[in-house]
């Protein structure tokens, strides 16, 4: 007896059915071992006063701006890297030994 071919209404509605269970099982894992919500401060929730403070205001009003020549005097006072020293120009000189001063030295008291 050839066997009768399921439709695909049925195969379709296993497949759902099996897969809204393993969501739900999934969804009840999660809920389970979630942590706690964490505790908000009230200082945080606190609304915010919609007003504007005039004093505040004022006082950036009064602010000075530099003019574009000032701004191109500013110089930065963070660190920098040292810069090298330039080595004097010319042929160094020779320096005097211990010997020769003493005899200069023994010449000049005579």
């Amino acid at each position: 007896m050839p066997r009768k071919k399921r439709s695909n209404i049925t195969v379709f509605a296993v497949l759902a059915t099996v897969t809204i269970l393993a969501w739900i099982a999934s969804d009840v894992y999660r809920r389970l071992t979630a942590a706690d919500p964490q505790v908000i401060p009230v200082a945080v929730i606190s609304p915010l006063t919609p007003t504007l403070d005039a004093e505040t205001l004022s006082t950036i009003e009064r602010k000075d701006f530099l003019t574009e020549q000032e701004i191109s005097l500013f110089v930065p006072t963070g660190k920098s890297a040292p810069k090298a020293t330039p080595s004097p120009a010319g042929e160094p000189e020779a320096t005097p030994s211990s010997s020769e001063e003493s005899e200069s030295e023994s010449l000049g008291e005579q």
